[in-house]
């Protein structure tokens, strides 16, 4: 005997299998408020513990060398994401969960996406999943040996399995500045005016409204607060009386 079934019978039976599986939950979910840093690559925001997507930051604990002294690297990457917590409300959108409760998230304050900044300024390497999101950003602070690639460092990965102790101690926590701490924003008739400069020796260095330099500078790029261009890749300008 041949079984048949007409095919709006067969549609009525898939598509409400197919809803089911399509609404299945996904890590992208949107998670936004202050955040407290657990070390240079992952917050507490919200009572969730996120990791930063597509990069591995040295641990707290780790050490490098820089110019032949030992350089706290883990300690540094961490004050970094301090600061840029500081500056106003995380927004993170998952990517993956974990064993653990732990999720992968692309984590942003304002514009400032926070893996981008802390890979530029070189204080954490790109990961696999990361190279369609950060390698160019790599790729330009390993050019200008900034952070680690100024220095003698192991990866994360492996510094971890060297060093199984300090992982498993426990973590430090970097809490954020008070609320009522806001950043200083420069603006003028113009808009932001913070000046961006890339020298002819390849240094990046930005330039505050009433320093010495600031008139006579040419801005490949304007920011409003310093955390801005920090997280582009400028470091302060250091002026030297003659």
């Amino acid at each position: 005997m041949r079984f048949s079934i007409s095919r709006s019978k067969l549609l009525a039976l898939f598509v409400p299998a197919f809803c089911t599986f399509a609404a299945a939950p996904v890590a992208a979910q949107a998670i936004s408020g202050p955040a407290t840093v657990v070390d240079g690559g992952s917050l507490e925001l919200t009572g969730t513990h996120i990791r930063l997507f597509g990069i591995d930051a040295p641990e707290t604990a780790q050490v490098c060398e820089r110019g032949g002294q030992a350089w706290s690297c883990g300690a540094d990457a961490a004050k970094m994401l301090g600061r840029l917590v500081q500056a106003g409300p995380v927004d993170c959108v998952g990517v993956e969960q974990r064993a653990g409760g732990r999720l992968v998230a692309r984590c942003r304050v304002g514009g400032v996406d926070l893996a981008a900044a802390l890979v530029t300024a070189g204080l954490a390497v790109v990961l696999p999943a990361g190279q369609a999101d950060y390698a160019d950003a790599e790729q330009r602070s390993r050019k200008y040996a900034q952070g680690l690639w100024g220095a003698k460092f192991d990866l994360p990965a492996d510094w971890r399995v060297a060093h199984p102790r300090e992982v498993l101690a426990p973590e430090v926590v970097v809490a954020p500045a008070p609320r009522a701490v806001k950043p200083r924003v420069f603006r003028d008739a113009r808009g932001c005016a913070i000046k961006g400069n890339r020298s002819w020796r390849g240094e990046w260095i930005y330039h505050l409204p009433g320093t010495k330099f600031y008139e006579g500078t040419r801005a490949e790029e304007f920011f409003c607060t310093e955390a801005q261009a920090q997280a582009a890749g400028y470091r302060a300008a250091v002026y030297r009386d003659n």
